[in-house]
């Protein structure tokens, strides 16, 4: 062994990795605790994806819109913006904990509340649109395999569909929903 190593530049082994993983998330649904935490997480994160959609556009025309539908009885929430949306690289890392794409001028950029979106429920279908890359996937039984202390519940991944459950994704050419 070396005299000296920066311990924060070491491989863990796959289990411990994946335990740190769950901990890590595990804590990050534990720092939530208002029945009102996802609404704000996913407005917050829509004002800010429109915020800077707003900064970057070219245009004058662009006009920043957010589509919120809460529907009691499917027991949904939905929320779709025409914000910046996300790149292939930024789509699948942003859901990790302790990732965020924003700068310090957002109203979140600490990257614990899409993970919280992802992991603290058991259904997620998400999506985003730019002009080089779009995707809608879903998440599913996430809580569950976050709460599992036996490991028989295999980790979730994100599987591809075709149709937005919020209809105002159909329509946009950019930004990101959330359902």
């Amino acid at each position: 062994m070396e005299n000296n190593w920066d311990p924060l530049d070491t491989e863990l082994a796959a289990e411990s990795l994946a335990a740190t993983l769950k901990r890590q998330i595990k804590n990050i649904l534990d720092s939530y605790t208002g029945w009102y935490d996802l609404f704000c997480e996913l407005i917050q994160n829509a004002l800010d994806a429109v915020d800077q959609m707003r900064r970057l556009s070219r245009s004058s025309d662009y006009k920043p819109s957010i589509y919120i539908m809460i529907d009691l009885k499917e027991n949904l929430l939905c929320v779709t913006d025409n914000g910046i949306g996300f790149t292939e690289d930024q789509f699948k890392g942003f859901l990790a904990p302790n990732v965020s794409y924003k700068k310090g001028d957002n109203r979140g950029s600490k990257g614990v509340g899409a993970t919280y979106i992802a992991y603290g429920f058991n259904y997620l279908q998400f999506g985003t649109k730019t002009s080089d890359f779009s995707f809608l996937g879903t998440l599913q039984s996430a809580r569950e395999w976050v709460e599992d202390s036996s490991g028989t519940i295999i980790r979730p991944k994100v599987l591809k569909v075709n149709d937005s459950l919020h209809e105002c994704f159909r329509d946009i050419d950019q930004g990101s929903t959330f359902v």
